[in-house]
């Protein structure tokens, strides 16, 4: 499964995922966009897994810890899928929701510092597209992003540092 067939589906699917999205509460006593798993029909679900499946396959523990050749590849793949999700037409509450279904923050940087370094290109886009799409979010979806994601308000700017301190000389 390629990454644009997915991405693909998932944003032709984008109205019928949209009405899956719920408030939810955080551990924070914050709120949360979620995916409604009960509201999901067969295809819909079907789609949120094969999506599972795409980015685990890629951000396992095991690939995030790893320095072999796959690894850049892999982090230029989910790269790629989280722009095109961010970057897209759909709603934003959705979007908020993926991230947070699919822990993509949270898996695109929990990896190695020699992990940092081979995917230096691919996180530094990654964190530039969070950004983005950050500074055009109204402040009651930023806050909702910030709690829905580890993408928060403190925590992009961190792993921008991580990804410097990985760069700079020994």
């Amino acid at each position: 499964m390629s990454v644009m067939d997915i991405t693909d589906r998932l944003i032709e699917s984008a109205d019928r995922l949209s009405a899956c999205v719920s408030m939810g509460k955080c551990w924070l006593h914050g709120q949360v966009y979620i995916i409604d798993s009960r509201r999901l029909d067969a295809d819909l679900l079907k789609l949120l897994n094969e999506c599972k499946q795409f980015t685990s396959a890629r951000l396992s523990s095991e690939m995030r810890m790893s320095e072999s050749e796959d690894v850049s590849r892999n982090c230029e793949e989910v790269t790629l899928f989280a722009t095109e999700i961010l970057e897209s037409q759909i709603d934003d509450c959705l979007k908020t929701a993926l991230f947070n279904y699919l822990n993509m923050m949270g898996y695109m940087v929990d990896r190695s510092a020699a992990n940092w370094r081979m995917c230096f290109q691919s996180l530094n886009y990654f964190i530039d597209v969070i950004e983005n799409f950050k500074g055009g979010l109204p402040s009651l979806d930023l806050l909702i992003w910030n709690q829905s994601t580890y993408g928060g308000e403190k925590q992009v700017p961190l792993f921008r540092s991580y990804l410097e301190a990985a760069m700079s000389p020994d």
